[in-house]
């Protein structure tokens, strides 16, 4: 039997900026988002790029590490609030 552990491959925020800036998952969550909500709305372009990403090499794997601060958080809430106006 084949038993995958994916927490050695999770990247990790750094302290320094767990205290300065909000992870993904306390983003979405301030926004009440799924995280396929959360993620797709970013890469579609309706929701800002994250004020930082931090890249980190594991294993021979670059792994990103996206962080949002308080700017990012209330310009992300700004657009979520804003209506979605359907072009006819």
């Amino acid at each position: 039997m084949l038993v995958l552990c994916y927490t050695e491959a999770m990247p990790r925020g750094k302290l320094e900026l767990t205290e300065k800036y909000l992870s993904a998952t306390e983003a979405r969550t301030e926004l009440k988002l799924s995280r396929w909500d959360f993620d797709t709305r970013i890469a579609r372009g309706i929701l800002p790029a994250p004020s930082f990403i931090d890249t980190v090499m594991r294993g021979g794997v670059e792994l990103k590490v996206r962080y949002f601060d308080e700017h990012w958080l209330t310009l992300a809430k700004t657009i979520l609030s804003n209506p979605v106006v359907k072009r006819v």
